[in-house]
């Protein structure tokens, strides 16, 4: 058995190594793509929320999964998936992974989600605030908002700076104890576990697929064919 182990840590070393020497042979060769294409912000609202997905562990809600959520994490996730929800409702035509979206669109996208947080970056708070009345027709994505910002208040409100620095909120934290000057490390006795806002997302999410996406994409298609149809008869005509 221990010869096993020995055997499998010395292949892990050389494909580690072997991997290494391939990335630093082609580091100084950028890569390029191909001639008319560019990359961009992604408009569509569904690949906002795969997004969230994908850092929250890929397939949401593992049973065994019961570990604290960074902030960190929670941020990027929440953020992402918030602006796809203004995207959503504000820009629905652009629900389908196939739309095309012209540079000045996109540029004026870039500039809608900027100010949602009215120039404080990262502010989730202000996302929230801003995109609730969007579903004021919709309670059970109102209530996920109100559960998002609950989470804020009880597992990651900001411990320093009055609340105010959000995007410094997201690195390490330590305790300074001016009166000692002794420092000592920092962990939150009331972390959000990760299991349950992975199950929160994976309800949130699959509501708004019934409620929003498959109707539009599905319209979408139809007037694809419609259009394919009409297409063939006038040629034949």
């Amino acid at each position: 058995m221990e010869s096993l182990k020995t055997f499998a840590k010395e292949a892990r070393e050389k494909d580690f190594f072997r991997w290494k020497e391939t990335i630093l042979k082609h580091a100084s060769e950028p890569k390029s793509l191909q001639s008319g294409l560019i990359i961009d912000i992604a408009v569509c609202p569904i690949f906002w929320f795969r997004q969230t997905q994908e850092v929250l562990g890929g397939s949401l809600g593992k049973a065994n999964d019961f570990e604290g959520l960074p902030y960190s994490l929670f941020l990027l996730a929440s953020e992402w998936f918030l602006k796809g929800l203004w995207i959503l409702r504000k820009h629905s035509k652009w629900i389908s992974l196939d739309t095309s979206v012209s540079p000045e669109e996109r540029l004026d996208l870039v500039q809608e989600l900027r100010g949602l947080t009215e120039g404080k970056n990262h502010d989730l708070e202000k996302m929230i605030h801003k995109i609730k009345p969007l579903f004021i027709d919709d309670e059970i994505t109102a209530e996920f908002l109100d559960v998002l910002d609950g989470i804020i208040h009880q597992h990651y409100w900001p411990y320093y700076r009055g609340g105010e620095d959000w995007v410094a909120c997201r690195y390490p934290t330590w305790i300074y104890d001016e009166a000692t000057n002794r420092p000592k490390s920092f962990k939150s006795e009331s972390m959000l576990r990760k299991v349950d806002v992975c199950e929160l997302f994976k309800r949130i999410h699959e509501h708004l697929r019934c409620r929003y996406i498959e109707s539009v994409v599905l319209l979408s298609r139809a007037q694809v064919i419609n259009e394919k149809a009409k297409s063939l008869k006038d040629h034949k005509a």
